[in-house]
């Protein structure tokens, strides 16, 4: 009789998209004890096959992605780990976009050495677009850091959506049985009414420093600020097919055109100050 009243759920995600916060919220509604963050290993769910015990499992699809055949069978339950929901995370792919452009910060100074000058040369370019919105383009912001801090030789943007689509492709496999799809927007901004278990998703939510720190504009979608006309083109014509893949409007325009401070330069100013305090830290430890 194993599995009958098991409480298990499996939340798949790419890296920042709110994985955390969902399969931490997912834990405190079922109040199930056992969290695996991240297990990368399928000898963890041949494991997990083989035991009867409540859990909540969060995996990063990009960490699986070599391994499809290994992940469809998770998601399949050839290993026996009977989960609820197999439950996938989503995310505008222009939100995404926007979200990495300010947090490439955090890699830049936890790696390199760095002076009070560098960080308020990094910040200086969005605090440029906040006080004029309109005169500084996405393409913009990611060239100013490519040329000043000899980073993202490779558009940032075109790496991070090959990833969101074989994201999208590998979810659009998934047989509806098998699947159950969140929305990052509609988890942030608290929008469930109606979704099938939003008995899950609804519940309290402490997300953890980690999360505080990822989580740049706690639900409203301010890329259209970003993403100005002139970059419309060019992102649609790369990536139009997959916004749509994902079940997002390729035309829309938030249109929120003034750019809160707290979710821009002072969002960078803090990821950098926290990024240079661990690097600090690392450093005395050696």
């Amino acid at each position: 009789g194993k599995q009958m009243n098991q409480i298990r759920y499996l939340i798949i995600g790419r890296a920042k998209t709110g994985t955390t916060a969902i399969s931490k919220t997912i834990q405190n509604a079922t109040g199930v004890k056992n969290y695996h963050l991240e297990p990368k290993a399928i000898s963890f769910f041949e494991n997990l096959g083989y035991r009867e015990s409540n859990d909540i499992v969060k995996i990063i699809f990009d960490q699986w992605r070599s391994r499809p055949r290994l992940l469809n069978a998770i998601i399949n339950n050839e290993l026996g780990t009977g989960f609820i929901n197999n439950i996938f995370i989503t995310r505008d792919p222009r939100g995404e976009v926007v979200s990495r452009v300010h947090y490439v910060a955090y890699y830049y100074f936890i790696n390199n050495d760095t002076t009070d000058d560098d960080v308020e040369k990094w910040v200086n370019i969005f605090k440029r677009k906040e006080s004029n919105p309109d005169s500084v383009s996405l393409k913009d912001i990611y060239e100013y850091i490519r040329d000043n801090f000899n980073i993202l030789k490779n558009n940032p943007v075109l790496g991070v959506m090959d990833l969101i689509k074989s994201y999208s492709d590998f979810v659009g496999r998934v047989p509806d049985n098998r699947k159950l799809i969140v929305r990052y927007e509609d988890f942030v901004s608290g929008n469930l009414k109606g979704h099938p278990r939003e008995d899950l998703l609804t519940a309290k939510r402490d997300v953890g420093a980690e999360l505080e720190r990822t989580r740049r504009s706690g639900g409203e979608e301010d890329w259209g600020a970003f993403i100005l006309p002139s970059d419309r083109k060019w992102i649609d014509d790369l990536y139009g097919p997959t916004i749509e893949a994902l079940g997002y409007d390729r035309d829309a325009s938030p249109g929120l055109r003034a750019i809160n401070p707290e979710h821009s330069s002072k969002y960078v100013e803090r990821i950098i100050h926290d990024a240079r305090k661990q690097r600090a830290m690392q450093t005395k430890r050696v």
